[in-house]
């Protein structure tokens, strides 16, 4: 069973991602909307209300938590800002599983700031929203619970 989504991550997500409850289009060119959801049910043109926003979060919160390997041995800033990760993301990488199941839990935020690269218009650009995402993940991360 996946460990609960600590309370604590509200607020920073609500901080990186804003509510938007129209769509729009981000960074590398992918319809979004609310707080950051995308997927292929997100339409140019959409509006939604706060309440089908935070429900969108809330769904996006619970499948990147489920990625998310020997949680119980992360404190709740720890996990929360790996699940803020995995939703922007896609994805923990291998390395990051690697350094959780090895206990190595100090490596874990090199990692992270290593992921500020994206795809514009075909070409893997570093993107300077990413960098300050990362950093603001890695500073969660290593704040005390």
């Amino acid at each position: 069973m996946t460990r609960p989504i600590p309370s604590i991550i509200d607020a920073f997500m609500t901080q990186q991602e804003g509510d938007r409850l129209r769509t729009y289009i981000d960074s590398t060119g992918k319809a979004t909307i609310g707080r950051g959801h995308t997927g292929p049910a997100v339409k140019p043109g959409m509006v939604i209300t706060e309440a089908q926003s935070l429900a969108f979060e809330r769904g996006d919160l619970q499948h990147a938590a489920a990625e998310i390997p020997d949680a119980e041995t992360l404190t709740a800033h720890q996990y929360g800002a790996l699940i803020s990760f995995v939703f922007n993301v896609g994805t923990l990488g291998h390395e990051i599983p690697a350094l959780l199941q090895a206990g190595r839990i100090p490596a874990i935020p090199a990692v992270m700031l290593q992921f500020d690269h994206a795809h514009v218009d075909g070409q893997l650009v570093q993107l300077a929203g990413l960098t300050n995402r990362r950093k603001a993940e890695v500073a969660f991360f290593n704040t005390h619970d």
